[in-house]
């Protein structure tokens, strides 16, 4: 899987000049990132299921979650290319393609996809981009509300991807050694 651009950043506070702005403002952010009034609850029928998004709407925690992913974009390129949603420049026909023609073919759904990438997950997912810890748990806070990837924040698709990766990396090696093609278009996997 990928690994990371972690290797200057041995704090908090080189976290903070990396993100452009102050260790300030970044524990000012982490502190609004576990505050409901920082973001904004939506109600939405997706797929004839009632379905909750939570976004940050609060101006300086949408900034860190800005400047965040334009500093871990890089690593889309580092993603498996079974991994197709919200990876720019693949298209979701990325994800059928291979299964075109094919004489079966199997899907199936994380449940609760971003809801089920808990904190915990999260941090670990940046240790194991090379954060030291304490890095690590900050970009965790700041990316998750109430244990979990928020569904509207704009942060959450590449994490889920990034928290995917050895995964992705290992069914897609496994899949193939079979000779099954084996794609993954954000929860829902492919065979």
């Amino acid at each position: 899987g990928p690994t990371g651009p972690f290797t200057y950043i041995k704090s908090v506070d080189s976290l903070a000049v990396a993100l452009g702005v102050s260790p300030e403002v970044l524990v000012r952010a982490l502190e609004l990132a576990s505050d409901p009034k920082a973001y904004r609850l939506t109600r939405a029928i997706v797929k004839r299921k009632p379905r909750m998004f939570t976004a940050p709407k609060d101006a300086l925690l949408v900034s860190i979650h800005r400047r965040l992913l334009d500093f871990l974009r890089p690593l889309n390129d580092a993603l498996h290319p079974s991994c197709v949603a919200y990876v720019p420049e693949r298209k979701p026909i990325e994800a059928a393609a291979p299964h075109s023609g094919q004489e079966w073919t199997q899907k199936l759904d994380i449940a609760d996809f971003f809801p089920s990438t808990t904190t915990s997950r999260v941090r670990e997912t940046f240790e194991h981009l090379g954060a030291p810890r304490e890095v690590a748990s900050v970009l965790a806070g700041l990316t998750t509300y109430e244990d979990a990837l928020p569904t509207g924040a704009q942060t959450s698709p590449l994490l889920s991807n990034l928290d995917l990766a050895d995964f992705d990396y290992t069914v897609a090696t496994l899949a193939e050694s079979r000779g099954i093609a084996y794609t993954r278009y954000s929860d829902d996997l492919i065979f």
